[in-house]
């Protein structure tokens, strides 16, 4: 930091998207704040041992990040780095375990806050005034230590958590798990020598799946709760013979769906090594008390929202919503959404309007001509 009072840029949180509006904004004077800059839980919670196995092709996260070597040359890693990057050696129409794709990530990570015009602190935002002129924000650097920086435009990149459950009355023993936490095979495996485990599992998302997966893998039996079918993601044509990827953003993808589409098909058949171990039922919700009676743990896996770290002008961040086109927090001048918390939303081929998730559409979306336009506006 210098003595300089006035930015122009914030970006809180350096996961992939903190990354991502780093990256783009780069030749503005940026102050870039994150506890560990380690990208995120993307690159720690969930790559932890093996890590999470991921949904995006080995192809897509390269497509990024050439594109930020590109603008930033400094960011390009060496040969011989990039020859010790798991991801290297993957096949581009793969996927892999966001351990694997953290690895580029956080030399990205390294370089952007080495950038002459990024000012990177280690702390915790712990509070954002607002005003006409941009943002008084407060960081926590050290343990009764804080420092107040004011930034023209404030980017939220501060990830998301698991949705919370209320559960019914009499369900008090019954052990609730988020999707974090069971999306990691450590979890299942913790399980295996407990006496009496029946799990129930709540979705059909991506999470949902994965956690079932894990779960069977360990021998564990498995409840699981949807009220609507899986969908995978698979490239398609449009009527003018244009290529896009159905269900993109909403479908199950590499290892995943291979298994889930395995298990459904085995266990409709009366065969497979997991038949007798997993069962799907529909979700009702006046009758979900009597349908978990005798479970003792439930993973419920029905999505995220938007992570609550901070207090903006007295009141709790999730309080507040955003422009899903513009990523404007609304109400609020001059602060702005980014990142798995804060997803842009379009409209797709077939139909159906979708929230944009993932490191390639948290790019698209920094890229986006209105997103930009608005973003730089009036600075």
């Amino acid at each position: 930091m210098n003595n300089r009072s006035i930015y122009k840029y914030m970006i809180i949180g350096a996961g992939p998207g903190g990354i991502t509006a780093a990256a783009k904004l780069s030749e503005n004077e940026i102050v870039w704040v994150d506890p560990e800059f380690k990208v995120g839980e993307f690159g720690t919670q969930f790559s932890e041992g093996n890590g999470i196995p991921g949904n995006t092709k080995v192809a897509a996260y390269n497509e990024v990040n050439e594109a930020i070597y590109k603008l930033i040359p400094a960011t390009k890693p060496t040969l011989e780095e990039t020859k010790s990057f798991a991801m290297t050696h993957f096949a581009p129409e793969k996927t892999c375990s966001l351990k694997i794709a953290a690895e580029p990530m956080q030399r990205i990570s390294d370089k952007l806050t080495q950038h002459k015009n990024i000012h990177a602190i280690k702390g915790k935002v712990e509070e954002i005034v607002t005003t006409q002129s941009g943002s008084q924000v407060k960081i926590n650097v050290a343990e009764g230590k804080s420092i107040e920086v004011f930034a023209k435009r404030v980017i939220l990149a501060t990830g998301a958590q698991p949705k919370q459950i209320n559960l019914p009355a009499g369900l008090e023993k019954l052990v609730v798990i988020d999707s974090n936490t069971a999306c990691n095979e450590k979890f299942a495996q913790s399980l295996r020598n407990q006496p009496n485990i029946k799990v129930a599992v709540r979705g059909s998302s991506h999470s949902a799946a994965l956690a079932v997966m894990h779960l069977l893998q360990a021998g564990i039996p498995v409840k699981q709760f949807t009220n609507k079918d899986y969908r995978y993601a698979a490239p398609v044509k449009d009527a003018n013979g244009k290529s896009y990827t159905i269900y993109d953003n909403t479908g199950l993808k590499g290892d995943v769906a291979e298994f889930s589409r395995d298990l459904i098909r085995d266990t409709a058949a009366g065969r497979g090594k997991y038949l007798g171990l997993w069962e799907r039922v529909d979700y009702k919700a006046d009758e979900f008390k009597d349908q978990l009676a005798g479970y003792t743990h439930l993973i419920d896996a029905i999505g995220y929202q938007t992570a609550s770290t901070l207090i903006i002008d007295g009141k709790p961040q999730s309080e507040y919503q955003h422009n899903k086109t513009t990523m404007q927090i609304l109400g609020k001048h001059g602060l702005f959404g980014l990142g798995i918390g804060y997803p842009q939303e379009k409209m797709q081929p077939y139909g159906e309007r979708e929230a944009l998730v993932g490191y390639t559409k948290f790019w698209q979306t920094v890229n986006d001509a209105e997103v930009t336009k608005v973003m730089r506006s009036k600075l």
